[in-house]
């Protein structure tokens, strides 16, 4: 009987460490937009693309990858991890029009950056910055950047 107790108490105990270490943690998206992918590849076909705040569940990480879990859905995906933040209790309690800022800005806050010194930098480097404000209006479709990576191997 003694034996049958300890058995019973060394699962739970090994139950319980098991369930601690699978708790995924809540994490959102700290930039403008990240692709969320099959598996853990650059080359990886891309699932969904993430916008600014959106919530995920983290799993784990490993050489760089986020294992995600997005609301909604039991599959495993992968994503940057230097696409996420821990998500904070201020962070959706505050929107854009109550702090007034746009996401974007918040953003580029977030990495050092505001307008005003972009505005500021642009002003003392005299620079014509035309060419990188309408690089950045532009995209590129993920298979157009998966066939690029695919011709260079």
């Amino acid at each position: 009987m003694k034996k049958l107790l300890m058995v019973f108490v060394m699962m739970s105990f090994l139950t319980s460490v098991c369930l601690c270490e699978t708790i995924p943690a809540a994490m959102v998206v700290q930039v403008r937009q990240s692709a969320v992918r099959e598996y853990a590849s650059v080359v990886a076909p891309v699932v969904f693309v993430l916008r600014f705040r959106d919530p995920v569940l983290f799993w784990g990480s490993k050489d760089g990858w986020a294992q995600v879990q997005l609301p909604g859905s039991s599959k495993i995906y992968y994503m940057f991890m230097s696409a996420l933040a821990h998500r904070s209790g201020g962070q959706e309690s505050v929107g854009d029009a109550a702090s007034g800022v746009s996401s974007p800005e918040v953003v580029l806050a977030g990495k050092g950056f505001d307008s005003a010194l972009e505005d500021a930098y642009a002003k003392n480097a005299h620079a014509d910055y035309s060419w990188v404000n309408l690089m950045e209006s532009w995209s590129c479709p993920p298979e157009a950047l998966a066939d690029f990576l695919a011709c260079g191997q």
